[in-house]
């Protein structure tokens, strides 16, 4: 049986991201690489902007601007080495 790549690695938690500048009220951005295998033309990149709202264990709580939603996310995206990556702006 083939395990997700996430649960491979060992994960992240809320003492290592709050190490990292993530903390409540911090502005994040998120972004999404989309396109075909071997392909760079194809190629692009999804970006939006929210603010955490929550922090929990292994994951965190984003409200979305210009949204009227909130979605849950794992640490392991600030480390930004899959197709989903989140940066700390502010």
């Amino acid at each position: 049986m083939m395990q997700h790549r996430r649960e491979k690695r060992k994960r992240m938690t809320k003492q290592q991201a709050e190490h990292m500048g993530l903390l409540p009220e911090r502005r994040i951005l998120y972004e999404v690489v989309r396109g075909l295998p071997g392909i760079p033309q194809s190629r692009s990149i999804d970006r939006r902007m929210g603010r955490v709202v929550d922090m929990w264990p292994y994951h965190f709580v984003v409200q979305w601007e210009n949204a009227d939603y909130k979605e849950c996310f794992f640490y392991e995206l600030l480390l930004g080495l899959e197709e989903e990556r989140i940066k700390i702006i502010q």
